[in-house]
């Protein structure tokens, strides 16, 4: 019965929301404006808390191990010469966050919003998801090797829920 309700009338819950939207959230939520170091690693936590909380992803756009950390190159590509992003610098694609969406970001601006970027891309520096897509890198060296879902889900999952 379920299935044959959603063919008829997808539901929203269904529908993931964009990156840029997830961004738009986060960064409303701290102001109006993050510093884009800070919103990459924020990103990429929220995207491991829906995989360990929901077992989705939050959303679909690929998470690079970059020298600094994890980067949405999405995010990245909407905002390159920017320091600092705002939400004008951020277009609404139409998509939203339901209720469990909203619950793992905000879940993860409470543990980590008031760390700066650095702190963010160093704490990152030390965890598995990252140090493993950065195999065969050196220190600092540009790498675009994704972090993959399955990688990020697993570490956090033993992190966070032990």
């Amino acid at each position: 019965m379920h299935s044959f309700l959603a063919m008829i009338e997808p539901s929203r819950a269904l529908q993931k929301p964009s990156v840029l939207c997830v961004a738009r959230y986060v960064v409303k939520r701290l102001g109006g404006s993050v510093v884009q170091i800070k919103l990459h690693k924020l990103l990429y936590y929220c995207q491991a808390a829906s995989l360990v909380w929901h077992d989705k992803t939050l959303f679909d756009a690929p998470i690079q191990a970059w020298a600094n950390g994890p980067v949405v190159t999405e995010v990245w590509a909407a905002n390159r010469y920017r320091g600092v992003v705002s939400l004008s610098d951020l277009a609404d694609d139409g998509t939203s966050l339901d209720k469990l969406d909203k619950n793992c970001v905000e879940s993860i601006i409470k543990a980590y919003g008031d760390l700066s970027g650095y702190e963010l891309s160093a704490q990152t520096h030390n965890e598995k998801p990252w140090i493993d897509a950065r195999k065969g890198l050196k220190s600092g060296e540009q790498g675009r090797n994704q972090i993959e879902p399955d990688a990020i889900r697993d570490y956090y999952r033993k992190v966070w829920t032990n």
